[in-house]
């Protein structure tokens, strides 16, 4: 989960997308409620560049995208292409696309639009053929549904410019996936522009540790750790030819054995042409390399030389998700035995071991792993794991954060557990008193856990009159689950420490993200 930047210096003003982060400063609720009301936000990209020559229109694509789990219902799009110069005509979607047009006004109804899910309209532009007017002008959209409470709206500049590149990658299917299993990714690449380039670069970039490339190409060359492969082909493309990667030298992308599902990860593929020297040179040097090459193939026709920028670079991206299906991860509480006498000051430790076969899932805006922990009375809580929150009338109190207040705490991980691996939560107590009632620490496993019997484990206390007061050993069995005591340390144990939070993303798409169009919302 870790940025890549080999390719940042292609300069490519592309928007890839990635998944949310994993883990959040202040994790949220176990299952948060169902959203009142949802957010339909439009989009399309920021700039588009026609060139004056063009003989056909642009592709322009013009999405809708549900940002919350609620379905939207009556959703109403408008495209406006008013504000175009008379240099550029445009191509409205119309009935086909469950659209209206009335001048330079289209408007699209859409009946229902699930959760978290986009809807694309398509619409051309291009050179009008009239010699007079500003080069270019803006497109905008707004979209609404009938139980969302504002209206948003974003737009977009098309100019007209000069011949040039213009690579078109072709949409990728989200692909499914088993654990430890592999699958061939389709890559196919057009040069819509009128200018050929003389070579060109595919990337594939995974946006989970979960996803691994395998490279065995003597043109490629991979990052593991930024979980990513760059191929390099000194072959020319053509105006309106289209290459796809021979079927005979398939790029893959495995699953790891251990990824946990359901859960649909994020990827995509990039495509730019070679118009820097240091790329061509790394061409050039793969070309003459031995060994077995990625291969691309044409699939269309032949045309003027020359190396230029690509026109439309938001366009030279596609995503899709790697839909990897049900794989368990047994999570066990796990428990301990508090020794101590009167006044000693102790750090208890329990928390969460997970015997797989699978990772479990990370934390996510909706759920995530977590572990109820009652520690026993007879203890006073002076010091708070900060994954954890105290459980105030029944639920857990996120609002003002980690802090001391009884003896009852919600907490979570703040990624995913590992198979194999134990998270245990800090806890500093002080004995106040003689044993009372036992305490527990009931997991929660989620949709991966079907063992139940392993999800609770006792917390227990057992004082003396004996021992400095400085700290005492944990021996019991700790309850079901627990598989073995922890130990329990002096007061100078520390906590234990939270590592920073890692970052989705690809260097790739930092331009764009800089430079992508604000989207405005307007509340009624």
């Amino acid at each position: 989960m870790r940025p890549f930047m080999t390719l940042s210096r292609i300069g490519l003003a592309t928007a890839v997308t990635g998944l949310a982060v994993v883990g959040a400063v202040a994790p949220a609720a176990a299952r948060e409620a169902a959203p009142a009301h949802t957010w339909v936000s439009p989009s399309l990209p920021p700039l588009t560049n026609v060139s004056t020559d063009a003989t056909k229109p642009k592709t322009i694509k013009v999405g809708v995208f549900n940002q919350t789990s609620l379905a939207a219902r009556d959703i109403t799009i408008k495209i406006d292409a008013s504000r175009l110069p008379a240099r550029i005509a445009a191509v409205l979607p119309g009935p086909d696309q469950g659209c209206a047009a009335s001048g330079a006004v289209a408007t699209c109804q859409l009946s229902e639009l699930a959760g978290d899910a986009t809807h694309v309209y398509t619409m051309g532009v291009g050179p009008s053929g009239v010699e007079s007017g500003e080069w270019g002008g803006n497109i905008s959209v707004t979209s609404r549904a009938s139980n969302s409470p504002g209206e948003q709206s974003t737009e977009g500049l098309v100019q007209l410019t000069g011949p040039g590149i213009d690579l078109v990658i072709g949409g990728i299917d989200d692909l499914a996936v088993a654990p430890g299993a592999s699958t061939d990714v389709p890559i196919a690449l057009r040069n819509e522009g009128n200018v050929t380039a003389d070579g060109v670069a595919v990337v594939l970039h995974a946006y989970d540790h979960n996803l691994e490339l395998p490279n065995t190409y003597s043109n490629c060359s991979d990052d593991p750790d930024f979980l990513e492969v760059v191929c390099f082909f000194d072959q020319p493309v053509g105006a309106d030819e289209t290459f796809v990667v021979d079927p005979a030298t398939p790029l893959k992308l495995k699953v790891s054995d251990t990824a946990p599902g359901p859960y649909s990860y994020g990827a995509g593929a990039v495509v730019v042409p070679l118009n820097d020297e240091a790329l061509a040179q790394k061409a050039g040097a793969a070309k003459s390399a031995g060994g077995k090459k990625l291969r691309l193939i044409p699939a269309g026709n032949p045309a003027a030389r020359g190396v230029a920028d690509d026109l439309n670079s938001d366009d030279n991206v596609a995503e899709f998700k790697v839909k990897v299906p049900s794989h368990a991860a047994d999570s066990a509480a796990v428990g301990t035995g508090v020794d101590g006498v009167t006044g000693s000051s102790l750090t208890v430790k329990v928390g969460i071991r997970n015997d797989g076969p699978a990772d479990t899932l990370g934390p996510d805006d909706n759920w995530g792993s977590s572990a109820l922990i009652s520690l026993p009375a007879g203890l006073a809580v002076r010091k708070v794991d900060s994954r954890c929150v105290p459980v105030i009338d029944g639920k857990p109190d996120w609002e003002q954060g980690s802090r001391v207040d009884g003896l009852v705490y919600h907490c979570r991980p703040l990624e995913s557990v590992a198979v194999g691996t134990t998270d245990l939560f800090s806890f500093t107590v002080e004995i106040t008193g003689p044993a009372g009632a036992a305490g527990s620490i009931v997991v929660d496993g989620g949709v991966q856990d079907a063992n139940a019997a392993n999800n609770t484990a006792a917390i227990t206390l057992t004082t003396g009159d004996g021992g400095s007061g400085d700290g005492g050993s944990g021996d019991g069995d700790g309850g079901a689950g627990a598989g073995g005591g922890l130990p329990v340390t002096g007061a100078s144990a520390g906590a234990i420490a939270v590592g920073g939070i890692l970052l989705l993303g690809a260097g790739v798409t930092a331009l764009v993200v800089a430079r992508r169009r604000r989207i405005v919302t307007v509340v009624d």
